[in-house]
């Protein structure tokens, strides 16, 4: 992959046929992903189609065994899978009440033998005659894509009951000066109108003393413009280092400079992110993945200014715990 004419990553592919997560032969695609500046990979997935039942069913249904997409996410040093999406197309009921055909994804995370479906997505695509806009709605008949996201208590193999709706979003494209945009209108149970909608576009512009793509991400609520980010990638010391420059209310109030590489003490990759108010350089933070209590944790490490040693470190893992409201049941602790 290049951008600019400089290669930031490569990406090799090839099939194998093997034994999958249910015991069965399948032929598996494998991805990984080289960034430029690191030596292992930074991205290993495995993508197959297998025969299953262990899916979240319609409410009130039976599952019956079904072709299932498997997409497994991998990162080097890690023996297990770090995430899973069972993806298949279904009849499903959506929140407007309709029966329609929906592609459900499934986002899962391997735990002690089994997985916690962290949530449930239906995404399809429907006809609407007026869309959400910076500066108010707009009749315009148009295609978009709606992503439902539902969260509870799954079990795999049951069905939807106990699911809750937690929001959607509209995907769609319109034309904004001499721009095609790509719009996000994020939307919460009970308001029938957006909480925010989101502009994304590429452009051209100088960083660096050179040509940069820059994707530019508006973020408008009310119709008020509340924040801008500017993403943009530099090639440094041999690593590929990403910018993203956070506006306010129109002005810069900080940047992010991050990038991968290969901790040989740690033997992960981590991800380092420093965050500069104007010259100062405020924080550094130091993310990868480890064992801690049994389980596969999200560890974050944050160094303030110059210190040498972190100022405060979370550990994030799912584990199951009686909780005071709830009984027995996997949640996410921080």
């Amino acid at each position: 992959t290049y951008e600019f004419g400089y290669k930031v990553s490569d990406v090799y592919i090839w099939k194998h046929k093997e034994e999958v997560r249910s015991g069965k032969q399948r032929v598996v695609t494998y991805a990984v992903t080289y960034e430029f500046g690191v030596s292992i990979p930074t991205s290993i997935q495995r993508t197959y189609y297998d025969r299953l039942d262990d899916y979240v069913g319609e409410k009130g249904t039976t599952n019956k065994a079904r072709v299932i997409k498997v997409v497994e996410d991998f990162e080097a040093g890690i023996g297990q899978a770090v995430s899973i999406k069972y993806i298949y197309y279904d009849e499903r009921t959506t929140n407007d009440g309709k029966k329609r055909i929906a592609q459900v994804v499934e986002n899962r995370l391997p735990f002690g033998g089994e997985d916690f479906i962290e949530s449930v997505q239906y995404i399809y695509r429907e006809i609407k005659d007026t869309l959400y806009t910076k500066d108010g709605t707009v009749s315009q008949k148009k295609m978009v894509t709606i992503i439902e996201t539902y969260e509870g208590q799954f079990i795999p193999g049951k069905d939807m009951t106990g699911a809750i709706f937690i929001g959607s979003q509209w995907e769609y494209s319109i034309k904004d000066g001499d721009k095609l945009k790509s719009v996000t209108a994020y939307f919460e149970p009970g308001i029938t109108t957006p909480i925010s909608i989101q502009y994304r576009y590429k452009g051209v512009e100088i960083r660096a003393g050179a040509n940069r793509l820059i994707t530019t991400v508006d973020t408008y609520e009310n119709n008020i413009l509340v924040s801008t980010q500017k993403i943009w990638k530099n090639f440094e010391q041999g690593k590929l280092v990403t910018y993203k420059e956070n506006y306010e209310l129109n002005t810069l109030v900080s940047i992010e400079r991050s990038w991968r590489e290969y901790d040989s003490a740690l033997q992960k990759v981590v991800t380092y992110t420093e965050t500069f108010e104007g010259n100062i350089r405020t924080s550094t933070q130091k993310m990868y993945r480890d064992q801690y209590k049994g389980r596969l944790a999200t560890i974050i490490e944050i160094y303030e200014l110059d210190m040498a040693s972190p100022t405060s470190i979370q550990k994030i893992y799912y584990d199951r715990v009686n909780t005071e409201l709830d009984g027995s049941r996997i949640v996410k602790v921080i």
